[in-house]
């Protein structure tokens, strides 16, 4: 089963202003997550991965600590 993460599980994850994030969706900058449930973003691994991507964070960092390790597929 795929784990699913709120925005606010994502910024904290990837320690990124909320403000940021919207931000680059609004613009058009990324494309949105694969879920929207109810009117919120639900962010997968591949989505949490995406948009460490854009905002040049190194996921390998936060492999070594741990920090992803709750967000599987």
């Amino acid at each position: 089963m795929t784990q699913l993460l709120s925005t606010k599980d994502c910024i904290r994850l990837l320690q990124i202003p909320e403000h940021r994030l919207v931000y680059a969706y609004r613009t058009g900058k990324l494309p949105e997550p694969s879920f929207i449930i109810g009117g919120t973003r639900v962010f997968t691994k591949d989505d949490v991965r995406r948009v460490a991507v854009y905002f040049g964070i190194d996921l390998r960092k936060l492999d070594a600590q741990g920090e992803t390790q709750n967000v599987r597929n």
